[in-house]
Order: C-alpha cells, then structure tokens, then sequence
C-alpha cells in the first residue's frame, strides 16, 4: 500500500483541471462505481500474498523432503527480498514509462510464472527452482504493490483513500491466513507436495482476474473524464531519491525504525510454522491454524486503531506502546518452556501471538500516515519506496542471520531460544529510534504527529526550514 508514485497523485488529484460543463456528467470515480473498483482492487494481490506465505506453512515439510536446515531454508525469505531493495524505488518510474494498466497487468503475469517455477521446483525437489521462483515472482511483486496503490489514488481521494488503502491490505493480508490453514490440509490429504503450490497458482491466476477487470474499469473511467476534464493536465515530475534526501531526520528516523520492527516480524514469522513443531509439539497442520491468528488480529483491529488517530492523533505513543507488546511477546516466547514429551502441545504460544498481532495491527494503522505527514507532499511515494527498500534491505540479510544463530545454537530450545533475543534486541532498537522519533516530533516538527487529522493543515508548521534537512 506503500508504494505509490506520487507523480500520479499530482495528476489525479488536480480539481482545478474538473470543470462544470453544460452536460453536468459526474464522473465514474465519484459514482458508486468506486466500490466496485476498491472490491477489485482489495483481491489485486492476493495472490501474491497467499504464495509469499506458502513456503512458510510448509516449512516442516518442506525442509524434511529437500533435506535442509534452517540457514539454507532461510535463504528462500532471502532471495525474495533482494529485488525489492530497488523496485520500490523504480516502481514509479516503470508506470511512468508504461503506464498503470499494463505495468499492473504484466506485474501479475509475472508473479504467476515465478510461482509455476516455484511448483515446478517443489515437484521436482530441485532447491534452486523455489530460488529462482522466489526471485521471479519478487520481481513482479514490486510493481504490482506500486501499480495497486497508484490505482487507489486515481479512484479514491482525500480521507477516503487511507480507508482505501487500508481495505486492500487487510484483504491481501487474509490471504497469508487462508495460506497458513489451507495449504498444510492440503498436503495432509493429497500426501504430495507439490499440490499446495498448484493451489497458490490458482489463486494468483484469480488475483490476475481481478487486475484485468479492474484495468477495464479504469479503462472505461477514463474515457468517460474526457468528456467532463477540460483543459490539459499538468506535467508530471518525476521525483528521485535525490529529493528525499533533502527531507527532515524525523522521516529518516520513521523510516529505519520501520524497517527493523517490520524486520523483527517478518522475521520471526518466516519460521514460525517449524518453531512451533518443534518447540511446542503442533503438528504443522494444527499450527497453521494456529498462525492466522497474527493476521487475523490486523483484520479487525487496524481499522479501529486507523479511526482513533485520524480523530484523536497521538500516533507516536501508540507506535511506542505497540513496540513495547511487540518486545514483551518476543520475551515471552522465548522464555515458554518446550515440550517434554512426544504428543504434548504448549497452546501457551498462543499468547504471544496475539501480542505480536495486535503490535501489527497498531503499527500499521499508524505508521504509514506518520510517514506521509513528515514528508512534502510531492514526495509521499518515493518516501514510501525508501521505506520499503530499507524494510527489504534488513529482510535480505536478517533471515540469514537468523538461520545461523539457528543452527549454531540448535541445543538450546531447538535454536529458537537465541533466534528469539535477537529479534527483541532488533525490536529494542527499533523501539529507541522510535522514542526519538517521539521528542523530534515534539521539538522541531510543530507535534504534528500528535494531532488529529491526517491533511497537511497548519502549513506553517509542514514549511519550517528543517525541511531541508539530510542528514541522519
């Protein structure tokens, strides 16, 4: 949802170009037509999501069939992170080039083929294909994040468009849940492999559909605002990461505490299913019901905690007190006693769990609008591309880390003792940055991320010179 070009907010949020004609059109975007459009756009990437997860709901298997450990299995998280150092960053620039509607569609034909070769590979139990596919469908993945949520900007604007937003990945965030249930039942019944991710490709084939339903849509809005827009629109700038460098340390500083909290979640959930097999005696199936509860929680919790600070504010306390569950949970987990015997189950896990999805479900209601509140307003989707480029930059190398501590410590709660306290100490850093964050905000950014709203009122206070600032 982050990944916007924000060239494309300029052109299609300029009013001044919609004038009042004698036909008195109303333009498709502003018709109930809207919701069709977000109903499409939350199922856009779905697909991608479901299949990002399946290698993790089958972790257990599929380290038994491939004959590996943890370090090497981590490699696959690795491997799909790489690319998104830099699409974030580009992502604007290829819809730029080629437009929304083929950069959507030819980024979801490109996710599918990463998951056939990804099938393809667990088939065969060739270990470099689920790399390769992993890469492959990274690739696609970039731009079609970017292209959903340049989408969302044309069709939805003002205070809509962060309901928007936040629809389409609570959406996409309940197809990593369906993932974690559905694909170990899967296995268990078909007793092969490969038939999980068979399914996946089924369900990115949908989540194309939608894409290409959604592209005739806009498709037909567009050529329907010929008609009502007079005049021709402004040219498009293309913003570069040269500009963000000129924002103010407070965004830099959201930007890297993002990065390692979202770092410490990903992280500890890319393992999850085989931590809780082996630490706490589920069967992979039971775990993967088990598992949705962290997704589960944003479904329902996100939009509760998103209308709190768009009326009440206070964002940086709730992200500190959020961080603050989010390192007990860790804790917690760490601590939990393992199973003695074969056949008992630890169901205490699950309340760490809930801690960890409630930390997300808080965080990520409120730290993107921090992000678009910090930032000029020409500059909100290269800004959000930094941000993810960190967030892939720490996940490229922290799952690697994560699988050596695993293997080197393997006597000690399975290496997921140590595992563990690494990730609170990730989340103890991030929780630092965060607190500076709070005193930055309070000092020399007007409080502005302690106030309602989320418009750029009070300009005076968004145009104080430390907008220029570079440094970190």
């Amino acid at each position: 949802m982050y990944k916007v070009n924000q060239s494309l907010t300029e052109t299609y949020s300029q009013s001044d170009i919609l004038l009042e004609n004698q036909q008195k059109k109303v333009s498709l975007r502003s018709s109930q037509t809207r919701w069709i459009a977000l109903i499409l756009a939350c199922f856009t990437c779905v697909g991608d999501y479901y299949c990002g997860n399946l290698t993790q709901a089958l972790q257990t298997y599929l380290m038994e069939a491939f004959k590996i450990d943890p370090l090497k299995f981590n490699t696959i998280s690795s491997a799909a992170a790489v690319p998104n150092i830099v699409l974030p960053l580009i992502g604007g620039l290829i819809i730029d080039l080629f437009g929304i509607r083929p950069t959507f569609a030819i980024a979801g034909f490109i996710v599918i083929i990463g998951q056939v070769i990804l099938t393809y590979g667990v088939a065969q139990e060739e270990f470099k294909y689920l790399i390769i596919g992993k890469l492959v469908g990274s690739i696609g993945a970039g731009p079609l994040f970017v292209a959903k949520s340049a989408m969302l900007v044309k069709w939805f604007v003002g205070k809509e468009l962060s309901f928007a937003l936040g629809a389409a990945l609570c959406v996409s965030r309940l197809g990593s849940s369906l993932d974690s249930v559905i694909s170990p039942a899967v296995y268990t019944w078909t007793e092969k492999l490969h038939i999980p991710f068979v399914v996946g490709t089924f369900v990115c084939v949908f989540a194309w559909i939608t894409i290409l339903s959604l592209n005739f849509l806009d498709r037909k809005a567009d050529l329907e605002e010929q008609v009502i827009v007079q005049g021709e629109p402004a040219k498009k700038k293309v913003f570069t990461l040269s500009d963000i460098m000129k924002s103010k340390r407070i965004f830099f500083l959201i930007a890297f505490s993002a990065g390692l909290l979202y770092g410490a979640f990903f992280g500890f959930t890319g393992n999850l299913n085989d931590h809780m097999v082996k630490r706490f005696g589920f069967e992979p199936k039971t775990a993967g019901l088990i598992i949705p509860i962290i997704y589960v929680c944003p479904s329902v919790i996100t939009p509760i905690f998103g209308k709190y600070t768009d009326n009440k504010g206070q964002r940086v306390k709730m992200v500190i007190l959020a961080t603050i569950v989010f390192l007990i949970s860790h804790l917690y987990i760490a601590y939990l006693p393992d199973v003695k015997a074969k056949g008992q189950v630890n169901y205490d896990i699950i309340f760490g769990l809930i801690g960890i999805g409630v930390f997300y479900s808080i965080y990520a209601a409120v730290i993107w609008p921090c992000i678009a509140l910090v930032v000029d307003e020409k500059l909100t989707g290269i800004a959000y591309g930094f941000t993810a480029s960190i967030q892939s930059l720490i996940l490229t190398f922290l799952p690697l880390i994560l699988g050596d501590i695993n293997v080197l410590t393997k006597d000690e709660k399975h290496g997921y003792f140590w595992s563990q306290m690494c990730l609170a100490g990730i989340v103890v850093a991030g929780l630092m940055l965060t607190i500076i964050v709070y005193f930055e905000d309070k000092l020399k950014n007007g409080a502005r991320l302690d106030r309602p709203g989320t418009d750029r009122e009070n300009s005076e206070i968004d145009e104080k010179p430390e907008r220029t600032e570079s440094t970190l």
